[in-house]
């Protein structure tokens, strides 16, 4: 406050107002700096409270490092999902920004997705219209002055941001792969340069996969509730298969991989399962028989990844123009 001041003073001296500053020579309070570091604990607390919107905006920083400005401002054409990138455009200097379409980067927009209008903007208002930024931090203030009253500190979308910094900051799962297979020096070299390409084309598929579980599973529970899997939505075949899978995984006395029938689904059952609701995906997917061919091609990539066979350089190109095409079928 005495600084502010003290500028005022400062100006209305050149303008030949005053003679004298008088805050010169008075000691100023310390700066304190606001930002913090917030624990995923309390991002998700206040991720809870939060409205709708507020939420993806959160989760926008959180995923893609980017701040306020540049999430309001990011517009519909700057969504490239075909190619798996967002070009974001700083809001003050208009730099562009790649960011990759990560799996959680992609439930994002697909949430995005669900209220949108006529309106350009990803982060759209009801309206359709996209946010101020005077509009957007009055949001996040009514949600601060919730947070506030349950006794806890303020935080900022700076250090949401600081979030996903450290998240960069730390080894990567392929790295920590490598130091794994460092504890067994009976693997012959050239098993292990295999192992390492192959590791690239298995996190693709398992992220691909992952999301279309999701997908399927997110798309049935709101037409069908939440016990969509006895809902009758599920071919009978299939359901009989799941259930003798996960019997079989029970009588062998091993932990069970999951506690959704939907895991024990192979990828072909997946496709079929999209198709034979085709009433209900037909509405968010463009076309079912380019799901029936796209789902094809992928499974039958799938095939050397999962039996740990090498990939050559042709099927990872395909392999990758196949999981283009199907985040295209969804734009």
């Amino acid at each position: 406050m005495v600084g502010v001041l003290s500028s005022t003073l400062s100006e209305a001296i050149e303008w030949g107002w005053l003679e004298s500053n008088v805050c010169i020579g008075i000691e100023r309070n310390e700066t304190k700096s606001r930002s913090r570091d917030v624990s995923d604990e309390e991002y998700q607390a206040v991720r809870k409270i939060a409205p709708l919107r507020v939420r993806l905006a959160m989760d926008f920083t959180r995923y893609t490092g980017q701040l306020q400005g540049d999430i309001i401002s990011l517009r519909w054409a700057q969504v490239h999902e075909h190619i798996g990138t967002i070009l974001f455009r700083h809001f003050k200097t208009h730099k562009k920004i790649q960011v990759q379409i990560t799996p959680e980067v992609q439930e994002i927009l697909d949430q995005c997705k669900r209220f949108k209008k006529k309106g350009d903007y990803v982060l759209a208002k009801h309206s359709g219209d996209g946010y101020t930024s005077e509009g957007i931090r009055a949001c996040w203030q009514r949600v601060m002055q919730k947070w506030d009253l349950t006794g806890n500190d303020r935080f900022t979308f700076h250090d949401i941001k600081k979030i996903w910094v450290r998240e960069q900051k730390k080894p990567s799962s392929r790295r920590d792969v490598e130091s794994a297979i460092e504890g067994y020096p009976q693997f012959d070299a050239g098993v292990r340069a295999e192992a390492a390409e192959m590791s690239h084309h298995y996190e693709v598929f398992y992220c691909l996969e992952q999301s279309i579980r999701k997908l399927i599973t997110d798309t049935l529970q709101s037409a069908a509730g939440a016990d969509w899997w006895n809902s009758g939505k599920i071919p009978q075949k299939i359901h009989q298969d799941v259930a003798d899978r996960a019997q079989r995984e029970i009588d062998s006395g091993i932990t069970r991989r999951s506690g959704r029938m939907i895991d024990y689904t192979t990828f072909g059952e997946l496709s079929q399962i999209i198709t034979s609701n085709w009433d209900i995906f037909g509405l968010i997917l463009t076309s079912r028989k380019a799901v029936e061919k796209v789902m094809g091609s992928l499974n039958l990539l799938r095939g050397p990844i999962a039996h740990c066979c090498p990939v050559s350089k042709d099927e990872a190109d395909r392999l990758a123009l196949a999981v283009k095409d199907w985040f295209r079928m969804r734009s």
